[in-house]
């Protein structure tokens, strides 16, 4: 790829490196404490599974000192006065643990705690790893100085994909984009869409996985390579300001935190669509496909020390199969009844997917206060051959005339009398059936490697880390080609609708026969091949200094530098069909429609006449090659980011208030790469007798190289309150933004030479921001808690275009080859503002307080409420909720119980009814998604702890993806999938 210099990366290094060395200085030991004091260290340990426990709390209360565990379950008080004291050790849902100990001056003790709960003494059968993951992520929300949710990534049972979107969306605050084939591939977070969020993987940025684009797929996030995901509202300092609704973070485990020497976990199951199901035909010939991963754990003694090399190993390959059938209609543009219908179409669609995940990572601890950390992780996604077989009936939007002997006259297509159900196109020129068939193909390959090092000194908290992460993504056409349509004109019909929606009766009345394959015209198909590369490299450093006072005090500061690429290459191809005579259709295709209606219109397949992006007969086609060379230019671009990151903040607690306040500055430079069209562009006549020369003197020349740059300042503050030890309170404000797409950034331009305007991408946009305010309520039960949460946000700078950007200067290096001297630019730039305010509530709960044998039930529930109004860019403001994609309402509900061997789950996510697409208030043409309640049933049967056989029902009812126009009878999209069946067994060794 065409490299484009970087901004100086190097310096930023330079930079971090002589902050590391000043913080290395300023933590060198101190003077030797006095010989009164002394140092307490220690871990904590689960006794019934073997686990290390993170924030677990040690207290000495008649010193007021406290301090929680780390990942690893370690833990140290420095500075103790020398003598006898009471450490009290507490950890959600465990028995609390008190134990006096002697310090002596001068001296480290040692303490190690063993806890444990009355649950797993009872009954050790019922010991399970997602008990005890809900407590960690339950312990790690409680202590946390911000607004987030924690939940483990087995607390809602197998998913389907095994993706991490699929557990993300069921957090307070987060709706899942759901994909027609069931796939969750991104997140919104309080109403903003997946691209104004940011992904994380133990708080380290990773690309995005789409072409010129921040979003990232969740499809690709494997949840079994995961220990917890975090749903983070309230940004700190520390962290990154870039997500606009919310930032989605994936912890990994360390080994180093399992109390055994060797733990190994399975799943071995698969994924079936049955055919007793309402399926495609397509997906019920491959109706079972397997799912299986496997972790690897071990803790060795290295270089000479007991326990401090932890290894661990996640592997994770799965097959799907896709195969789900949709339609769409479009109505007459009117508020008034009945509308008749115009554009009707269904499609069936069919791929598979092979996905293989691995992530291998390294914790060495040199010593007591040194720990290093190697992560590394591959991900191959692989989508060969995917189907799309479209058919597409449509006609002019005009009314027929009526003659005074009572026939049609003129060239009107919709005869009168049309109900809201029943409509008749006559066969007129525009009345058209046109029949596709779309091959493609999609590989994506991800590559990271992340270091971090952790120091922990009396008085000081020092990490740093640098990783580097890339993503290789190719679209392809696949076996065959886009494009490739047939159609057939002067067709008339009745559509009938009054005795069902999703499959009406189609009765032709006019025109040749629809059924004969030779009746339709093909005039051309196309090929495609785009290769994108995205990455990211990053280095970060942070310091935390406990501040000698009365009450705890702590500064941190830190330094952060990002560089981000991403870059495409490829280009599209086109044919015209030269060859005269009709090509043959495929007689075996039977998709949904025929098989549910009886319907019989041909369907031809793109693979019998295209094979690896070339004609199988080249004498049937002749190629455009002007728009072959033309797209290899116009699809070579790139673009580069580079942030860099300080910020400086302080925490203290004062009794049973807690503070963290700070600011983040962050500095973004951007560079871009890529090729427009000369002013003078050549003719259709220069195009066709010299096709490759006029695509070269039209964009050779033309190669423009953009820069920008912005500076902002992030600050936020974090206010708690606990008045009791089971309840806790959450005060904050912060500042947030979300990044433009990188589609904006790159070289961009179109003229008019009549208003003497030339319209340019701005390299210096800036992110849309938001002021973000949050109160939050939470109570602790035994291994659980209720929550109520408030927040309101403020945002403002939206994307606007046609903002005047001065005049194009004259002379040869005026920016535009020396064209366009004196034209005015327009370009885009940051305008208007928008509230949103939502509720949040949760409750979740293991119900061991009920009677036997209901005390193997368990809760998990939550709502979201959200509202918005403003107007978002535009020029007038907007009435209630009028934002595409906002999702007002949200909820899920995860009812659980166990009774010895046995378990069961229903799991119910809600998502309320939405816009769509929004084309002015009120108006017809305005397009809402419907609600939708989708119900996963599961059981479970624990043969032994190792053994334990799974069978999960997802999208139990076949609940409907579906949208309207307009009026809630006017359905303008439905999707249907079908349910499947994940099963198989999992254990533990």
């Amino acid at each position: 790829m065409t490299s484009i210099p970087g901004l100086p990366l190097v310096q930023r290094v330079r930079a971090l490196a002589t902050f590391l060395l000043l913080v290395t200085l300023g933590t060198a030991p101190a003077p030797a404490q006095p010989v009164a004091t002394g140092a307490l260290t220690g871990t904590v340990n689960n006794l019934a599974t073997g686990r290390l426990l993170d924030g677990a709390r040690v207290e000495i209360a008649a010193l007021g000192r406290t301090t929680l565990t780390d990942g690893d379950g370690r833990f140290l008080l420095p500075d103790l006065p020398a003598g006898e004291h009471v450490v009290a050790v507490s950890y959600e849902g465990l028995d609390a643990h008190v134990e006096a100990v002697r310090i002596t001056a001068g001296g480290l003790q040692t303490l190690r705690v063993d806890l444990t709960a009355g649950i797993y003494r009872l009954d050790a059968f019922k010991v399970t790893g997602e008990r005890e993951g809900t407590a960690a992520a339950i312990t790690a929300q409680r202590h946390a100085e911000n607004v987030k949710n924690i939940t483990a990534i087995d607390a809602y049972g197998i998913m389907p994909n095994m993706g991490g979107g699929e557990l993300a969306m069921r957090l307070p605050g987060a709706a899942g984009s759901v994909d027609d084939d069931g796939t969750v591939s991104g997140i919104v977070v309080r109403g903003m869409a997946t691209t104004l969020n940011r992904l994380t993987v133990d708080g380290g940025a990773v690309p995005p996985n789409q072409l010129a684009s921040r979003g990232y797929q969740y499809q690709f996030v494997t949840a079994s390579m995961f220990d917890q995901v975090e749903l983070i509202k309230g940004h700190t300092p520390d962290k990154g300001a870039d997500s606009l609704g919310g930032t989605v973070n994936f912890k990994t485990r360390s080994a180093l935190s399992q109390r055994e020497k060797r733990v190994f976990t399975y799943n071995v199951g698969a994924i079936w669509a049955p055919s007793f199901t309402d399926q495609t035909d397509l997906r019920r010939d491959r109706a079972i496909a397997p799912l299986t991963s496997a972790t690897y754990n071990e803790v060795f003694d290295a270089f000479g020390g007991a326990r401090n090399l932890g290894v661990a190993l996640n592997a994770m390959y799965s097959e799907k199969v896709i195969g789900y059938y949709y339609t769409i209609r479009d109505y007459q543009n009117t508020a008034t009844t009945p509308a008749f219908l115009w554009d009707y179409r269904w499609r069936d669609d069919f791929a598979r997917r092979f996905q293989t995940s691995l992530n291998l990572r390294f914790d060495y601890r040199h010593s007591r206060d040194a720990k290093f950390s190697v992560n590394a992780y591959s991900t191959d996604h692989f989508e060969p051959n995917r189907y799309f077989h479209d058919t597409q009936t449509s006609t002019a939007q005009t009314l027929a005339a009526i003659g005074a002997n009572g026939l049609p006259t003129g060239t009107g297509a919709i005869l009168p009398g049309f109900t809201d159900r029943i409509t008749q196109v006559r066969g007129v020129t525009n009345s058209t059936i046109a029949v596709r068939d779309t091959t493609t193909g999609f590989m994506l390959r991800t590559r990271g490697v992340a270091f971090t090092g952790e120091h922990l000194l009396p008085r000081w908290e020092i990490d740093y880390g640098a990783s580097f992460h890339q993503t290789h993504v190719n679209r392809t056409s696949g076996p065959g080609a886009g494009a490739f349509t047939h159609t057939i004109r002067g067709v008339g019909w009745v559509l009938d609708r009054s005795q069902s929606e999703l499959f009406p009766r189609f009765v032709q009345t006019e025109g040749p026969d629809i059924t004969n394959p030779a009746n339709y015209v093909i005039t051309g198909a196309d090929t495609r091949t785009r290769k994108g590369i995205s990455g990211i490299k990053n280095a970060r450093a942070n310091a935390r200094y406990a501040v000698p006072a009365p009450v705890p005090l702590f500064l941190k500061s830190g330094f952060d530098v990002r560089e981000q690429t991403s870059g495409e290459r490829g280009g599209n191809r086109r044919w015209t069909y030269i060859g005269g005579r009709s090509l043959p259709a495929n007689p075996d295709f039977v998709g949904t429609d025929r098989a549910k209606t009886g319907r019989q219109l041909p369907t031809w397949e793109s693979s019998w006449y295209f094979h690896n992006d070339e004609p199988r007969d080249p004498s049937l086609w002749r190629e455009d090659l002007y728009f072959r060379e033309q797209s290899r230019y116009i699809t070579n671009n790139d673009v580069s980011e580079t942030v860099s990151a300080a910020y400086v903040m302080g925490q203290s607690r004062i009794r049973q208030f807690g503070l963290l306040a700070g600011v983040r500055t962050e500095r973004t430079d951007v560079e871009s790469f890529g090729r427009v069209r000369a002013k003078t562009g050549s003719t259709a006549a220069q195009q066709a007798t010299d096709p490759i020369g006029s695509a070269r003197r039209d964009y050779e020349d033309t190669a423009r190289r953009i820069k920008g740059d912005y500076t902002k300042s992030f600050p936020s503050a974090h206010l708690t309150y606990t008045p009791m030890s089971k309840l806790k309170t959450h005060l904050s404000w912060s500042t947030s933004f979300g990044r433009p797409q990188f589609s904006n950034l790159l070289p961009n331009e179109s003229f008019n030479d009549t208003q003497r305007t030339l319209t340019i991408n701005n390299p210096a946009l800036k992110p849309q921001t938001a002021r973000n305010w949050d109160a939050t309520v939470e109570y602790y039960l035994p291994v659980g808690l209720v929550s109520a949460g408030w927040f309101h946000k403020r945002i403002a700078d939206y994307i606007v275009t046609g903002i005047d950007g001065g005049t194009v200067g004259a002379g040869p290096n005026n920016g535009y080859n020396g064209e366009y001297e004196g034209y005015d630019i327009l370009t885009s730039g940051n305008a208007g503002q928008a509230f949103v305010q939502g509720w949040e509530f949760s409750y979740q709960q293991q119900l061991n307080f009920l009677p036997r044998p209901f005390n193997g039930l368990g809760l998990v529930a939550n709502f979201t409420y959200l509202r918005t109004h403003g107007d978002y860019g535009s020029v007038s403001p907007r009435g209630k909720n009028e934002l595409a994609g906002f999702i007002p309402q949200t909820g899920n509900v995860n009812l659980t119980y166990k009774y010895r061997a046995f378990s069961t789950r229903v799991l119910v996510n809600y998502t309320g009814r939405h816009l769509t697409s929004f084309t002015a208030s009120n108006s017809p043409r305005n397009e809402y998604k419907y609600s939708r309640t989708i119900v996963n049933f599961g059981l479970g049967w624990q043969l032994r702890p190792s053994a334990n056989l799974f069978c999960e029902v997802m999208n139990v009812f076949n609940e409907p993806q579906a949208r309207f126009r307009g009026w809630d009878d006017r359905m303008s999209y439905t999707s249907v999938g079908g349910p499947q069946i994940n099963f198989g067994v999992t254990g533990r060794y």
